[in-house]
């Protein structure tokens, strides 16, 4: 099950971050019930709200991630906009993503597309170049 919570919509900030604490919290009481159950979820910057935020559900994700059944994905910082500026941008975002996932969980997100597709934004040649 994938979770997109997207950061720019209709929300404010902070009611976002809500969002990411009840949607999570949600999947989580899904993981201790359904052991097979496994959850998705993209966007580094939503996870280090939940740690600053809602440490008890970031103890429970951290310990979800080590079990397999939270798993991170995309690889980074938002679920960008395809049209960046420039192919640097789009790079950075998955620089910060990736350093984020790593030194939080020990592992490097394989599913970088994820991120970029979900919300079918347009994709740039150059990120496919870079890549």
């Amino acid at each position: 099950m994938p979770a997109s919570k997207d950061q720019t919509w209709l929300w404010p900030y902070d009611e976002t971050k809500r969002k990411c604490a009840r949607s999570w919290s949600c999947a989580i009481r899904l993981m201790e019930r359904y052991p097979e159950f496994i959850f998705v979820c993209s966007q580094a910057q939503q996870y280090a709200w939940v740690k600053q935020l809602y440490p008890s559900i970031w103890r429970d994700i951290c310990k979800f991630v080590h079990k397999g059944q939270f798993v991170p994905v995309g690889g980074t910082w938002v679920e960008m906009d395809g049209n960046m500026p420039s192919g640097e941008a789009c790079i950075r975002q998955f620089l910060y993503g990736q350093h984020f996932f790593h030194e939080e969980f020990g592992v490097r997100c394989k599913e970088v597309c994820v991120a970029l597709v979900s919300d079918c934004h347009p994709l740039k040649s150059v990120l496919f170049m870079a890549w």
